[in-house]
């Protein structure tokens, strides 16, 4: 008889169980409106922010209630950076389309996670809906940084500037895409130690070489920045360095931006320069699609840039002077194995390393422009002709003959003593089976002479 009530008791007690369990359910789900349930990706949020019909909600991840609500998202992003600014913390964003109306001002160590985006219009995204606004300031980070990952920045042709960056250290940015900003994606001003990883810079600063994707060094310095599986594509430049040093490109991909894919500058009066750059294992395609006559996948431009390695990269276009450009350069530039498709340019101009090349090609005051031991090898090129040209007092265009019975696939143009040719061009569209087409780009009141190397 105890057995039994003892029975009754477990089923009576389990039965109240399930009735607390269930009416809590619906509660819960009857609240989500309002406090929109956690799921697995949020349960370490410090906050998560989502949208409600018209409304943009921000959800404390501790108390699960709602601090900031407001139709005005910039308010809400903003306030919510405020709060986990003597903390940090992660900040969650679900799907949805955010309009940005005013600049967000980020001081805290935050992480500001989205749930990924599929197109322009799906996933979580941040769109701008004002002239001329950058839509994130994050400055004075001190040591512990800041992070970004798996967002879309949508300036819309409207924004001017995706994301400044002004005193940043050891932040990382992941499968973060930044599109259509009129005059920058990003613009890295003081910052050390920054990880790109994923992101892409699509349409952004179409309307010059001044403009692009990426702006590191200016008027600030940008330090050990590391570009890794980054795509670059339809912006004015890809990336411009500026006063920067230590920079990485690793595996990207770099295609139909209108002038340079990456371009380096150098002005001492200034104090910027572009040195110690890496571009590894990289494919570029399509660059300088308007096709203007000193623009590059690859532009070097100024005496203080130096001591850059271009390894492993693709080339393939059939623009006008495409692969590389360089100035003349305080410190070596060495290719390594460069790879050309199509029926592009190949052209630099100044000091450094030429890997494969041979050394009598080349013009003894370039030195230390060396050969190597690969790049140009015969497996990749299977004849070539040489020589120099001087080109008279006032005199811009060459027509030189060459040998190769064929439009030759690759030519090495450098300047004689003093650099005057530094700058010059070579006509591909001229540029036929019998002569090469090569441009000075200006007059000289003296001779100048130049060394050629082209490559069947």
């Amino acid at each position: 008889m105890s057995d039994r009530r003892s029975l009754n008791s477990t089923a009576a007690l389990s039965l109240l169980l399930c009735i607390v369990i269930v009416i809590s359910a619906f509660s819960f789900v009857g609240n989500g409106s309002r406090q929109n349930a956690f799921d697995a990706s949020e349960l370490s949020a410090t906050y998560v922010i989502f949208k409600d019909q018209n409304m943009v909600m921000a959800k404390n991840g501790t108390t699960g209630e709602i601090d900031f609500e407001s139709d005005n998202a910039t308010y809400v992003f903003q306030s919510v950076v405020d709060h986990v600014e003597s903390t940090g913390g992660l900040i969650h964003v679900k799907p949805g389309v955010y309009e940005i109306a005013a600049q967000i001002d980020i001081t805290s160590r935050c992480v500001i996670q989205g749930e990924g985006y599929s197109n322009i219009g799906t996933g979580t995204i941040l769109r701008a809906v004002r002239d001329n606004i950058t839509m994130f300031h994050i400055q004075s980070m001190g040591e512990w940084g800041f992070g970004m990952r798996s967002i879309m920045l949508n300036g819309a042709n409207n924004g001017s500037v995706g994301i400044s960056v002004d005193y940043l250290n050891r932040a990382n940015f992941y499968d973060v895409m930044v599109y259509h900003w009129k005059d920058y994606g990003m613009i890295l001003n003081n910052a050390t130690a920054l990880n790109f990883n994923g992101c892409k810079f699509m349409k952004n600063g179409v309307s010059s070489a001044e403009t692009g994707g990426v702006l590191l060094g200016d008027p600030g310095y940008a330090i050990g920045i590391t570009f890794d599986s980054c795509q670059f594509d339809w912006c004015g430049v890809g990336a411009t360095l500026k006063n920067t040093s230590s920079v990485t490109f690793r595996s990207c991909i770099v295609e139909n931006c209108l002038y340079s894919g990456i371009r380096g500058l150098s002005n001492p009066s200034e104090k910027w320069w572009a040195q110690q750059i890496y571009i590894l294992e990289s494919y570029f395609e399509d660059n300088n699609v308007i096709r203007t006559t000193n623009q590059r996948d690859i532009s070097i431009e100024g005496q203080s840039c130096s001591f850059w390695t271009i390894s492993n990269c693709v080339f393939i276009g059939n623009k006008v002077n495409h692969s590389i450009r360089a100035g003349w350069m305080t410190g070596p530039i060495n290719i390594e194995n460069p790879r050309i498709y199509g029926s592009p340019i190949y052209y630099i101009a100044g000091t450094g390393y030429l890997l494969g090349v041979v050394e009598s090609h080349l013009d003894p005051a370039c030195l230390p422009l060396k050969p190597g031991v690969t790049g140009f090898s015969q497996d990749l090129f299977s004849t070539e002709d040489h020589g120099s040209y001087v080109f008279a007092p006032g005199q811009t265009v060459a027509c030189i003959e060459h040998s190769l019975g064929s439009t030759p696939s690759s030519v090495i143009v450098t300047s004689g003593s003093g650099g005057k040719a530094n700058g010059a061009w070579v006509d591909e569209t001229a540029t036929n089976d019998t002569v090469i087409v090569i441009h000075l780009p200006e007059p000289h009141d003296t001779s100048v002479t130049l060394y050629w190397a082209a490559y069947k």
